[in-house]
């Protein structure tokens, strides 16, 4: 088992620029079924609608996805109240597209104070364990769970069970509950090449990269346990944000399929602030920033890139 939660403690290395990337705005993934998914995240976590409406054509062009525009999607928060969303959109099914088989944006990471409790509240949900709670190695006052959802999306549950005051996650909700996003993970063919870009590109400090077992991609791609992967992390400005990467090689190290003209499949975007669009002058945007409405956007500036896998980035000045 492996989250970048477990890297966390790490010093990073050298001195660099403040980071350019602030924190989580959201993550999305598509659903065969919104309203089947919703009532799950519901259920399964006290997520609970803050947004329901279709996708309109200038933001279906902005990410690359014509065939996008006009479909439903729901914005879902924790019932924290933090600014920091789940975006479920309708998506034509893709067959044989399994999560953790491909490269691109892999899992999203909640925080939470209890995975044992979430893991018991999903027996007669659709879900499916595929990590159950465990301590993370080296890092034992970390615990968290990893499960799939219908959509082929991979949720990861993680928990301090420690010193909350030194901890590298953000603080779980005083209600007990499942909280904000503090990591979404990025499946890649080469690691160092991946982190570079990104240090490049946003300013962000390099961490050591490691090379160990990861459970839940040896037991999906069906690999020896002792199966080793490369992997780190690097934090964005604001604590308790931070991006992860996993090396995929092999038949994983592919393109993930999708249909055309249409997000891919599982998790398909990340949403990241910024202070300043402009500031990004090595990126190339899909189409020009522009003022979006919404709940994850709040008026403000949004764009949307491409990065080193050909990830789906959305960038939203703050």
């Amino acid at each position: 088992m492996q989250s970048a939660a477990a890297f966390a403690a790490s010093p990073a290395l050298g001195q660099e620029p403040a980071p350019r990337l602030v924190r989580y705005i959201g993550a999305t993934f598509g659903a065969v079924d919104v309203d089947r998914t919703v009532e799950l995240y519901r259920r399964a976590f006290g997520y609970r609608v803050v947004e329901r409406t279709t996708i309109d054509p200038g933001l279906a062009a902005s990410w690359g996805t014509p065939h996008m525009a006009g479909r439903a999607f729901a914005v879902l928060g924790p019932a924290s109240g933090d600014r920091s969303y789940v975006r479920v959109v309708s998506l034509d099914p893709v067959p044989g597209f399994e999560a953790i088989t491909t490269l691109g944006w892999t899992s999203i990471e909640f925080v939470c104070d209890d995975p044992d409790r979430v893991e018991r509240g999903l027996t007669e949900l659709p879900f499916k364990v595929i990590g159950a709670p465990a301590q993370l190695g080296s890092f034992p006052t970390i615990r968290a769970m990893q499960v799939a959802g219908p959509d082929h999306e991979v949720i990861h549950i993680t928990s301090e069970t420690g010193d909350q005051a030194t901890s590298p996650l953000p603080p779980p909700p005083k209600d007990g509950g499942v909280g904000r996003i503090f990591i979404i993970v990025l499946a890649v063919a080469d690691v160092p090449a991946a982190a570079t870009w990104y240090a490049e590109t946003f300013s962000l400090k390099r961490n050591p990269i490691r090379s160990s077992p990861i459970s839940i991609i040896n037991h999906t791609q069906g690999l020896p346990e002792d199966h080793a992967s490369a992997a780190t992390f690097m934090r964005m400005s604001e604590q308790g944000n931070s991006l992860e990467f996993w090396s995929f090689d092999g038949a994983a190290a592919a393109p993930r399929p999708r249909n055309t003209d249409q997000l891919p499949p599982g998790v398909s975007i990340a949403t990241l602030a910024v202070r300043n669009l402009d500031e990004l002058t090595s990126v190339t945007w899909i189409a020009p920033p522009a003022v979006r409405r919404g709940v994850m956007y709040a008026g403000k500036r949004a764009a949307t890139c491409l990065g080193p896998t050909g990830e789906l980035l959305e960038l939203v000045e703050v």
